[in-house]
């Protein structure tokens, strides 16, 4: 999508506003896909092991870094903090800042570097 908004000069940031509902419908095709296959013949998808709910949060508790870089990246250019550009950038400064302000009590710059692609590399004394 970046290569054929510059190819043709299109705002990438409306590129990817327009491609969130097609991607959600194609998501939901998939799924329904896998029901329908699944349903018809249960041997293409063998059940699995059972997990309890605690067993499920805690494995939820490892994915959270990834939901905030993209929620700080797409956030970001959808709410007009950065362009695509700027967003890419600080693609690679989020998890730097995640992980220190994880830690507790992060820097003052902490704050700074998870919306300015300017800032430097590192967000706060603990990265």
């Amino acid at each position: 999508m970046v290569i054929y908004g510059i190819v043709t000069e299109t705002n990438i940031g409306k590129l990817f506003a327009a491609g969130v509902i097609p991607g959600l419908l194609t998501a939901a095709m998939l799924m329904l896909a896998v029901v329908v296959i699944t349903s018809r013949d249960p041997e293409h998808a063998p059940p699995g092991e059972r997990a309890t709910w605690p067993e499920r949060w805690a494995a939820l508790r490892g994915i959270w870094g990834v939901v905030l870089l993209v929620l700080v990246v797409l956030g970001g250019i959808y709410g007009g903090f950065f362009t695509a550009t700027e967003g890419a950038a600080s693609a690679p400064r989020a998890p730097s800042c995640s992980r220190c302000c994880a830690a507790g009590s992060p820097g003052p710059a902490c704050s700074k570097c998870w919306w300015s692609p300017r800032a430097p590399p590192r967000c706060c004394s603990r990265c």
